[in-house]
């Protein structure tokens, strides 16, 4: 399994859905060769994270998406707000930036206690915007790596470019016309970088694909209803399924 196909089905394991308890979550981990080390869940705002350790001693940190009412409130909350977690001309989506701050010093105490040997961040819509945001601002950003699947904007376009500068891996995957990365649309959000724009067969979307990438990557308002996909496109099995169709392409 390639590492974009791993970090697909890590997301799906990372939602509270994915295992009926601990055991039962940590049973599904062990064939993937990985170690539960915690579930982090707050409820204020509703955030779900799980830290597992793989057999290199990295901690991976899975950050579960939109899943009910309470989780969609955050996506909407999009006023641009800042923290002290970041420099001062950063801003965030408020109801992200909630969430990651929710889940901040947890998490750290965790990584304080396990001292893994890098960081791997991973989510799946709003899991992937908030997986983001901690990439950030947790352990060495140099060896960093943040794997998101339709990930909504967290940044303002200059929290954005210093994202950029940080050194962070960031590989952020987008099923062809997936509509949840073109939002927020409004008020200066922008992408950070690492784009991989995928088609269902797992071919790569570049220039040839430049007004599927002016959708998702502009800020434009638009009706995003293409064959009823503009939603089913998201779904976070649809992302397992064209991460090992591409990655099966580059082994042939």
């Amino acid at each position: 399994m390639g590492l974009l196909t791993f970090g697909a089905a890590f997301a799906e394991l990372s939602y509270p859905s994915a295992a009926s308890s601990r055991a039962d979550l940590a049973a599904k981990l062990r064939p993937l060769g990985h170690d539960l080390v915690d579930v982090i869940q707050v409820s204020d705002p509703e955030t779900y994270c799980i830290c597992t350790l793989d057999p290199m001693g990295n901690l991976w940190i899975g950050t579960a998406g939109t899943r009910d009412l309470q989780t969609a409130l955050i996506d909407i909350e999009a006023m641009p707000l800042g923290s002290s977690l970041f420099p001062a001309s950063v801003r965030l989506h408020a109801g992200f930036l909630a969430s990651l701050e929710a889940v901040h010093d947890p998490l750290q105490a965790v990584i304080e206690r396990i001292k893994p040997g890098a960081l791997r961040f991973v989510g799946h819509s709003l899991g992937g915007a908030i997986s983001t945001g901690l990439s950030a601002v947790l352990g060495d950003r140099r060896s960093t790596l943040c794997l998101t699947y339709g990930s909504p904007r967290i940044f303002s376009r200059a929290g954005a470019a210093w994202f950029d500068s940080l050194g962070v891996d960031s590989r952020r995957v987008v099923h062809d016309v997936d509509v949840v990365p073109r939002v927020p649309a409004v008020l200066g959000w922008e992408h950070v970088g690492g784009l991989l724009h995928l088609r269902d067969d797992g071919t790569k979307i570049g220039m040839g694909g430049r007004f599927w990438r002016w959708l998702i990557d502009q800020d434009r308002e638009f009706v995003a209803v293409i064959d009823g996909r503009a939603l089913l496109d998201h779904h976070v099995q649809t992302y397992i399924a064209i991460c090992r169709r591409f990655e099966a392409s580059l082994r042939v």
